[in-house]
């Protein structure tokens, strides 16, 4: 009868940093983020760069290749104790890096894989999101940028590109990374005053910072909408509260699987090869 010899395992590179240790030091850590000293590329191979909230690169893991994450090169100047802060929060509506990684004088976020964003959905002519659609995505985006102004945390201009979607129907604020610390009542006015160009971008296709419609638009987005009147709220709010307190968003329900129909929407108008990330 023939034996079959288990295969050994090489690891390659410097010896790594123990992550459970970090996370029993931490007071009181949240969001499991593993800071490693050490290259990614010792333990993921390259697959596909591309650009999706910024540039990223879709890699697979050495020792499993079924197994793909996105690793994406941090600003130079993002510091420990921004890096530390992490460890601390946690949202569903925000794209957190799963383990930050220290080479030299680069520094890596390695993060799960959310394949599609606003832009592009914004970026295809004929494809409109429906009112249900509109509801559940910018009543996640409202949680989650109540979350971060919260924490003292802002983009300095968020927009459509920062915004991803998840096959899930779940939809991340990327780039946490670049954001700007402040109080929390400057960081959600700065907030505010980006939505009126996302909320434009998704109805009208265009940034323009009024409610007017023009005759082609009124079918599609009529006076007495939710989602009309959404807007002209987005054009005068001035505090997030006061948005989550609009009946459009106001329902408190976020029908994921209406964002998943869009999402598959998206990728059928793009031909998005799905099999490049999973």
């Amino acid at each position: 009868m023939a034996v079959l010899k288990a295969k050994k395992k090489i690891i390659c590179g410097s010896l790594r940093d123990l992550g459970l240790p970090q996370i029993c030091k931490a007071r009181t850590p949240v969001s499991g983020l593993i800071v490693r000293s050490e290259s990614p590329w010792e333990t993921y191979q390259q697959d596909i760069r591309l650009e999706l909230a910024g540039p990223m690169i879709v890699a697979h893991r050495r020792s499993r290749p079924f197994k793909k994450v996105a690793i994406r090169e941090l600003r130079k100047n993002i510091t420990y104790e921004f890096i530390n802060r992490l460890r601390f929060i946690s949202h569903e509506n925000v794209l957190f890096p799963r383990e930050i990684y220290l080479s030299g004088n680069s520094t890596y976020g390695l993060y799960e894989i959310v394949p599609f964003a606003l832009e592009q959905l914004v970026n295809c002519p004929d494809l409109y999101p429906t009112e249900a659609q509109l509801s559940s995505i910018m009543g996640q985006i409202l949680d989650g940028i109540y979350f971060l102004s919260g924490c003292g945390l802002t983009h300095r201009h968020l927009s459509c590109r920062e915004v991803l979607l998840g096959l899930d129907g779940i939809i991340k604020i990327a780039c946490l990374e670049s954001c700007m610390e402040y109080p929390s009542h400057q960081a959600a006015t700065q907030y505010v005053t980006s939505l009126p160009s996302i909320v434009m971008s998704l109805m009208h296709k265009t940034e323009k910072h009024d409610c007017r419609a023009d005759v082609g638009e009124i079918n599609r987005w009529p006076a007495d909408s939710r989602a009309f009147k959404f807007l002209c709220a987005v054009s005068s709010a001035q505090n997030i509260e006061f948005l989550q307190s609009q009946y459009l968003v106001a329902a408190g329900t976020r029908n994921l699987g209406e964002v998943v129909k869009l999402v598959h929407k998206i990728q059928s108008a793009l031909y998005y090869p799905l099999e490049d990330f999973f």
